[in-house]
């Protein structure tokens, strides 16, 4: 979100609560929407003037997957990245063809598999962490004996960012 704020994007975030829609409003969101209350979709194509959004990164899977694709623009891609919430399921790609949208879903590995690929993608980060382009949040620290904890709070959405498993000294 931040680097493509940088690089001149119109940045709208979705979230699934208050407590992270004041947190990406921090991190340089121009709008953001809580999708558990609103219609996310609806509200891209009011704050875009019917238009929708060229680009969706999606990494929540089966609960926005929809939302997403509904709040594209004519010839938008959707980023399906992750699926936190579940398996976005079976698609008629057909329907995609009604504003010609695309779909596609990255793995990572397959672009950071080699020391020249993944060292092209560390040395922008880490430029563009210098420059003060992106901002790093701490990540929130469990002992490993509360690896349990961990996943709980992982998987009831009461955490954001980076969680870290301490070995016990």
């Amino acid at each position: 979100m931040q680097w493509a704020r940088h690089l001149g994007a119109t940045v709208i975030a979705t979230v699934s609560s208050d407590d992270k829609a004041r947190i990406v409003e921090r991190l340089g969101a121009h709008h953001v929407i809580v999708y558990s209350r609103d219609k996310f979709a609806e509200a891209v194509m009011q704050l875009t003037g019917g238009r929708g959004a060229d680009v969706a990164y999606d990494a929540v899977g089966n609960d926005t997957f929809a939302g997403s694709l509904a709040a594209l623009a004519v010839r938008g891609h959707l980023v399906s990245f992750g699926q936190a919430s579940g398996p976005v399921g079976n698609w008629d790609i057909g329907r995609f063809a009604s504003k010609s949208i695309t779909v596609s879903r990255p793995n990572y590995a397959h672009y950071t598999d080699t020391p020249e690929k993944l060292g092209t993608h560390v040395t922008r980060f880490f430029q563009a962490l210098r420059q003060g382009v992106i901002r790093v949040e701490a990540p929130t620290h469990y002992d490993l004996a509360d690896a349990a904890r961990a996943h709980r709070d992982l998987e009831d959405r009461r955490t954001t960012g980076a969680l870290v498993l301490v070995p016990e000294a």
